[in-house]
């Protein structure tokens, strides 16, 4: 089931030669550890483009993250819960 949250996240990632790499997300006082990078891809919003990440966490649960580029924030998307 696919829920959606949008709301702030706080990431761990690593840029390297333009892509973007989230370890680990902090959201709802809980540290997931990301185990899988599923998908990324760039949707404009704006005069901007947004990056947007699908991974998989240590807690088998699939979150979309988005990458804001004017402040470099971040937020959960959508959240698929596994059960």
């Amino acid at each position: 089931m696919i829920q959606e949250i949008n709301q702030p996240v706080e990431v761990i990632a690593v840029f390297n030669h333009g892509s973007i790499q989230p370890r680990r997300i902090r959201w709802g006082g809980r540290v997931y550890h990301v185990t899988k990078l599923v998908h990324t891809w760039r949707q404009k919003v704006g005069r901007e483009y947004q990056t947007h990440i699908a991974v998989e966490t240590d807690a088998y649960t699939a979150m979309e993250l988005v990458v804001d580029p004017s402040d470099m924030s971040w937020r959960l998307a959508t959240i698929s819960l596994e059960g």
